[in-house]
């Protein structure tokens, strides 16, 4: 039983690692501002572990900011914000998405909730403003 445990973890563990090493490269393809091969590799990196917060993080910003999808770039964040509920700037960007389509409560709600967490987010109390 503990031998296929540990298959099982070691497994877990390379699929990890495999998916961290697809978000450094996709950090590196948007720095080069190849942005439709970056979205590719964090695609990848969330099939390898659909846990990656960060995979899914880029691949919003890349949706919302870099394709103008803000649709599924809310997708993208509103599972990274369920992975990180701590981290102000995701709940910040999920607001931006929301306001880019058009709703503007929810992108209240998402930028309360960022100062929530962060009360100094001056962005998040920027856009709370214009809304």
């Amino acid at each position: 039983m503990w031998g296929l445990f540990a298959v099982c973890v070691l497994a877990c563990d390379a699929s990890r690692t495999a998916s961290m090493q697809d978000v450094s490269e996709a950090v590196a393809l948007a720095e080069r501002r190849d942005f439709v091969n970056a979205a590719r590799a964090l695609e990848t990196a969330i099939h390898e572990d659909e846990s990656n917060a960060y995979a899914h993080y880029y691949l919003g910003l890349i949706r919302l900011q870099e394709f103008g999808d803000a649709g599924r770039g809310l997708e993208s964040l509103l599972r990274a914000s369920e992975l990180m509920p701590g981290e102000p700037e995701v709940r910040y960007q999920v607001g931006v998405a929301h306001d880019e389509r058009g709703d503007r409560d929810a992108a209240g709600e998402s930028f309360r909730a960022a100062l929530s967490l962060d009360p100094a987010h001056a962005q998040a109390l920027f856009r709370l403003g214009e809304l």
